[in-house]
């Protein structure tokens, strides 16, 4: 059972653990944290700097609530003169977004890894936690997706770490009680309008009458994922290898193994995915390899011809390669 109160009282000796286990920290060069100022990311702040691990904070502004915006931003900015760290902060007109949150975000990193390579930070360490993960695989779920989709938040992706991915929300609550924090509140969060709250205050809860225990299961399964998804990529890569020959201007695939094979989707998905083919092209493609017959799939940079028992990927002549 998860006690938020027992948690709380080692909550930076499991964070230096989590860290080290995933190799989050590059020896002694600082972090940038995204700081919004709500409670996550600035426990977050609060472990870093107890810890005595070098950071600094960002922080973006997007004018979306008036004057708690701006609230919001003072805020960061008292957190950067207590802890004596830097602030990278900037402002924009979020009202010019067409899709709020989806724009916001793809803004936010972009800032964010601008000022990361130009200041030198090892990486940008978001407040994800352990609820977030779970209510990331449930949404995935209900749009439909596949392990990747299922097996969470990733601890680490590419330059951006997530320190508190093991930790549950009501741990980092109890230990901001128990440490005297103070913090903004989003009212937007309380809305049920966006589909990822709609999750955490109306899907998750009903799960929860089903299995009290629904979160701590689910993340439980996400570990399992993970390993699941690392066995599927090392196979199929094992495979393609065996099929896949590379010539001067294309790949070329034999097509004879996957006419019976298993996992033909996933095996041509994984090969082609990354030159623009979607899951229907590629399901498509499958499906058309177990005719045994010729033809021409297209993506806006690449084309496959099927011939003769090869699948063999151009670039396309008007696209740079």
């Amino acid at each position: 059972m998860h006690r938020p109160s027992y948690y709380a009282r080692f909550l930076l000796r499991d964070l230096r653990a989590f860290v080290e286990r995933e190799h989050l920290r590059d020896g002694e060069i600082p972090v940038l944290l995204a700081v919004s100022g709500g409670i996550d990311s600035t426990v977050l702040a609060h472990l870093f700097h107890t810890a005595g691990w070098p950071f600094a904070l960002a922080h973006v502004n997007y004018q979306l609530r008036g004057a708690a915006s701006d609230g919001d931003e003072a805020f960061v900015r008292s957190l950067a003169a207590a802890y004596d760290v830097p602030l990278h902060a900037t402002t924009v007109d979020g009202g010019r977004f067409t899709s709020v949150q989806t724009e916001a975000r793809t803004f936010r990193y972009a800032q964010f890894e601008t000022w990361r390579t130009a200041q030198g930070y090892a990486a940008v360490a978001t407040a994800h936690h352990a609820d977030d993960a779970v209510e990331t695989a449930v949404a995935n779920f209900v749009r439909g997706t596949g392990i990747s989709g299922l097996r969470g938040i990733l601890p680490r992706r590419d330059a951006v770490i997530r320190p508190l991915l093991f930790a549950r929300k009501s741990t980092l609550l109890a230990y901001a009680e128990r440490h005297g924090l103070t913090y903004r509140t989003d009212a937007s969060n309380a809305e049920t309008h966006y589909t990822r709250n709609r999750i955490r205050h109306t899907l998750l809860p009903q799960l929860e009458t089903l299995n009290p225990n629904f979160a701590e299961r689910n993340l439980a399964t996400q570990a399992h994922l993970r390993e699941t998804e690392w066995l599927s990529r090392y196979a199929t890569r094992t495979l393609l290898q065996q099929w896949l020959v590379r010539h001067e201007q294309h790949w070329e695939l034999d097509v004879t193994p996957l006419r019976t094979h298993p996992a033909a989707r996933t095996l041509l998905h994984a090969w082609l995915s990354p030159s623009g083919f979607n899951e229907d092209q590629t399901s498509q493609l499958a499906r058309h390899l177990r005719t045994g017959s010729g033809g021409r799939f297209r993506s806006a940079t690449h084309t496959v011809h099927v011939k003769s028992g090869k699948a063999r990927l151009y670039a396309n002549p008007d696209e740079k390669t």
